[in-house]
């Protein structure tokens, strides 16, 4: 695979920096109707100055042809060269490129679609377009012209024709070989065919073929017809070198160079706004990846059962009225709750109010309670004073439950529940004190709440 790789890269490489051997040429933009077309030669072996060759192909939009072939020749050494196309839309065309080596060396494109504009100025619907001279194919007792595979054929134009110079005539095949269409045995002129000369077409049968006249004014001086090479039973004339398509690439394609540049940097700046994007969010959960775990590591969470619960537990210390335990109605004041020998015991009393439900459904009908050995009185305003008697210290809890579906017509209690007022706090007893926040802390002090 590495190997495949290197080879694959030396191959990029030669062909990037190797020139090419042969040249061609491209169309710069796509061609629009009445606009001009932008040529542009590829490659380093032509000879300039170059000149194109623009002909018709196919069938005119409209009754009359109004498109005519177009010859341009570039400046000097020029490699550019821009052409009028003066074609309406929806017709196609086909272009050969020439050097001073020979006719159609720079290649011949495949037919050409123009494109719709707004600009129609450039030709008359009603006006169809005329050659200087016309010229024929074949004899006058033939019904039709007509190229036949292996059949020799007479070219020939009129004696009163409006020909400068010596005629001159090319078969240009669409997308494939064009060429120069040679003499068999010299110009003759006769009485009934004018001047000419034969041609034997070395072409197979089905071979698309557009001839081209012209003279000392260029090709096109005498226009061009289109021909499919009709079927011979004679192909003893065809060869490997005879002129047909070109395999492989095809000369005059439109360039698509800037689009595919604007598309590679488009789609580089996409994917480099990707990558930083990605980027990005790696490195947001990273960072918050980090910041969880040193919370969750550099934070102590504080129990009982933990390093620091002889804060709360320790005797004398007044935290320890507010330890957290268990809560249990059903074990028993002393053995249920407290911390032995250690900590002041706490005692549970339960109180329920009178028509209210238990945990196991039975309607209690009275007041329940657990009574600590002189340690908690109770007072017709709701108030509950904490007095020292003993290590053991009595907490009353209200357990309010559900007092099931509402009985009318009875008269049931009500009960409210508000928060304590603190606005009686006092010593009862002396002892060592303690400084804690901006109020003082008597040990085994009581409150009232």
């Amino acid at each position: 695979m590495f190997s495949i790789t290197i080879f694959v890269a030396i191959y990029y490489l030669l062909w990037r920096v190797v020139p090419s051997v042969a040249y061609s040429w491209q169309l710069n933009a796509a061609p629009v109707q009445c606009t001009d077309i932008s040529i542009t030669i590829t490659g380093t072996d032509g000879q300039p100055p170059y000149s194109v060759l623009v002909v018709p192909f196919g069938p005119p939009p409209f009754g009359a042809d109004v498109r005519g072939v177009i010859q341009k020749n570039f400046d000097g050494n020029s490699n550019s060269v821009n052409v009028p196309i003066k074609y309406p839309a929806n017709t196609q065309f086909v272009a050969v490129v020439s050097d001073t080596a020979g006719f159609g060396t720079g290649g011949t494109s495949a037919p050409t679609l123009v494109a719709q504009s707004g600009d129609n100025s450039c030709f008359n619907a009603s006006q169809p377009w005329s050659p200087h001279f016309w010229y024929f194919i074949g004899p006058l007792s033939q019904p039709a012209a007509e190229v036949v595979q292996c059949n020799t054929t007479r070219i020939w134009w009129n004696k009163t024709a409006d020909v400068e110079g010596t005629p001159k005539f090319a078969g240009i095949i669409p997308g494939g070989v064009s060429f120069s269409i040679l003499a068999e045995s010299g110009i003759t002129n006769t009485s009934d065919e004018g001047i000419g000369f034969s041609w034997l077409p070395r072409l197979s049968q089905g071979t698309q073929i557009l001839i081209v006249g012209g003279d000392d004014r260029g090709l096109g001086a005498g226009g061009s017809a289109e021909f499919t090479t009709a079927h011979s039973d004679d192909s003893s004339c065809v060869t490997a070198g005879s002129p047909s398509t070109t395999p492989g690439t095809v000369a005059g394609a439109v360039n698509t160079t800037s689009s595919m540049t604007a598309a590679i940097i488009g789609g580089a700046v996409g994917g480099s706004l990707g990558f930083v994007a990605l980027c990005a969010i790696i490195a947001f959960l990273l960072i918050r990846h980090r910041r969880n775990q040193r919370y969750s590591t550099g934070s102590t969470i504080y129990t009982l059962n933990s390093e620091r619960a002889d804060i709360m537990t320790k005797p004398g210390n007044p935290l320890s009225y507010y330890g957290i335990e268990p809560f249990d109605h059903t074990l028993s004041p002393v053995s249920g709750f407290g911390h032995e020998n250690t900590a002041p015991m706490r005692q549970l009393t339960i109180s329920t109010t009178s028509g209210m439900a238990s945990p196991n459904g039975d309607r209690l009908s009275g007041p329940q309670a657990v009574e600590p050995p002189g340690s908690l009185s109770r007072s017709g305003s709701g108030s509950i004073n904490f007095t020292p008697s003993a290590p053991m210290i009595t907490t009353t809890i209200i357990q309010h439950t559900d007092g099931g579906a509402p009985v009318e017509n009875e008269n049931v209690p009500t009960t409210i529940n508000l928060p304590p007022t603190y606005n009686s706090l006092e010593s009862t007893q002396q002892g060592r004190t303690r400084q804690g926040g901006k109020r003082r802390v008597t040990d085994n002090q009581p409150f009232s709440r």
